[in-house]
């Protein structure tokens, strides 16, 4: 096949050019869902490959995925979503300012009664406005209301990408292996790297949230509250680092106490430390870590856990809940490609 002169081929990578942008138009409201069924695909890369050497059958593999990802990852946010736009759309203002007053005054007390806090009394007091800060709960709800619709139908996108992108990923991986210039084993050797890391952090991310949230919806029943949506609520606020579980089991033990009931709020607090937080978040999470990857093929690059932790937290202040994958594909993406110059260029200089 005769090759391009050099006028011909930048006349050709102008008009790419200009028509990837015309194509980032025509698309630009289904790039963030693209990319996000894009990250759940490299994150489930691993697990897909055997779950295809498992069923064997294209089409049974692409629903028995799409249907996996749905019970353990889709469905449960939704509801979720759902339960909380409820929930907040009915929510009395005067009895969420009752309770805010008494936690005020719960936490005045304590200062004034430490010589060395009683100087911020009066700063604590005016800080915590009860009537205020109620109003822009009731505002959150209405927000939360509003913004579900269109949440739900970005995951209902998103459920149908991560579909199509399985159901062509051969074709797509073939055509992305030809337009690289890399040889096939360089290009195998990075992407392993990516899938390997990404599905090891994200199995670890939903299998210790799953079962945080059942550990905890344990515990609620006992006290009659709703275990599924207590338990989804919680699995999905321990995907925030660090503060993540407080922002549920905090307001729900101070519930507790503010209504008269001290042991159910000891209970709840100790729990919820003990039990989640440190034998479960800590002991049994590594554990966890390591069974994956023990089954789920190793990389050739480990990542510092420390890293993929600020990842996920610098992913949630640029890019709100779905920042929990985004940040860590980037953090992950950027060490392989650091790898791979490392091993492809760094050291055929120094040759």
């Amino acid at each position: 096949m005769k090759t391009l002169n050099k006028e011909s081929k930048y006349f050709t990578i102008s008009f790419i050019f200009i028509f990837i942008f015309f194509a980032f138009v025509l698309y630009q409201k289904f790039l963030f869902d693209i990319a996000i069924a894009i990250i759940l695909v490299i994150s489930t890369f691993s697990m897909n490959e055997k779950l295809l050497k498992l069923v064997k059958n294209k089409t049974l593999f692409v629903t028995t995925s799409t249907l996996l990802l749905s019970v353990t990852f889709i469905i449960p946010l939704t509801f979720l979503i759902l339960s909380a736009s409820t929930y907040l759309s009915g929510i009395d203002a005067e009895y969420i300012s009752s309770i805010i007053l008494k936690t005020k005054n719960f936490i005045i007390n304590i200062v004034a009664s430490n010589e060395y806090l009683k100087t911020y009394k009066n700063d604590i007091s005016q800080l915590i406005d009860a009537k205020y800060i109620a109003s822009n709960v009731i505002s959150l709800g209405k927000v939360i209301t509003s913004l579900s619709v269109n949440f739900i139908k970005d995951i209902a996108m998103i459920l149908i990408f991560y579909t199509l992108i399985l159901v062509y990923l051969n074709s797509i991986t073939a055509y992305i292996s030809s337009m690289v210039p890399f040889p096939d084993k360089k290009l195998k050797y990075f992407s392993n790297n990516i899938t390997s890391n990404m599905s090891i952090t994200f199995l670890a991310i939903i299998i210790t949230a799953v079962l945080e949230g059942f550990l905890f919806s344990i515990l609620v029943s006992y006290f009659d509250y709703d275990a599924w949506l207590f338990g989804i609520s919680f699995a999905i606020a321990s995907l925030i680092p660090i503060v993540g579980a407080a922002l549920l089991w905090l307001p729900l033990s101070l519930y507790e106490y503010f209504n008269g009931n001290l042991q159910n709020a000891i209970i709840i607090s100790l729990y919820t430390i003990i039990v989640i937080s440190i034998i479960t978040d800590t002991f049994i999470k590594a554990y966890i870590i390591k069974l994956i990857k023990e089954n789920m093929g190793h990389s050739n690059i480990a990542i510092n856990e420390i890293i993929l932790l600020f990842s996920i937290i610098a992913g949630l202040s640029q890019f709100g809940f779905w920042g929990v994958l985004i940040g860590p594909i980037i953090s992950i993406i950027l060490f392989s490609l650091l790898d791979f110059y490392r091993r492809n260029y760094k050291q055929s200089t120094e040759n």
